[in-house]
């Protein structure tokens, strides 16, 4: 998995959502802004669906099929300030995921498309890569 964590206060992490799965399931208003950022750089989103954690973007380019995860985190409950990341992984087959191959790097395609984007937004700051553990 790869990781791009940055900050901004345009999405919303106050206000729990009554359908949400678990408190603090925040991230449906970005994967909805994300969706059409996405489809003007030729990535389908085929689905965006509520997790126990966040929200995730199912999404293909042409040639692979990938999950987006988005959630938000923040420090201040009466602020929507606060550290968000956009998790990428591929989907794999179940050799794939076996040997440990086919999986996602920094130099992908939708990664460098989900950070150009991101880059281009002046409401978000300390746009980076998580360091692997």
């Amino acid at each position: 998995m790869e990781v791009l964590s940055f900050e901004t206060d345009r999405f919303n992490l106050t206000v729990e959502g009554e359908d949400f799965i678990n408190p603090n399931c925040f991230g449906e208003d970005f994967a909805n802004w994300l969706k059409p950022e996405l489809e003007k750089n030729e990535i389908i989103v085929l689905d965006i669906y509520q997790e126990d954690w966040g929200w995730e973007l199912f999404c293909s380019d042409s040639e692979q099929k990938y999950y987006l995860g988005v959630g938000g985190l923040t420090e201040n409950k009466n602020s929507n300030h606060g550290e968000w990341r956009v998790m990428f992984t591929k989907k794999r087959n179940l050799l794939n995921i076996i040997l440990g191959s086919q999986k996602i790097t920094r130099e992908e395609n939708i990664v460098l498309i989900v950070k150009s984007i991101l880059k281009k937004e002046t409401a978000f700051s300390s746009i980076r890569f998580e360091n692997k553990v």
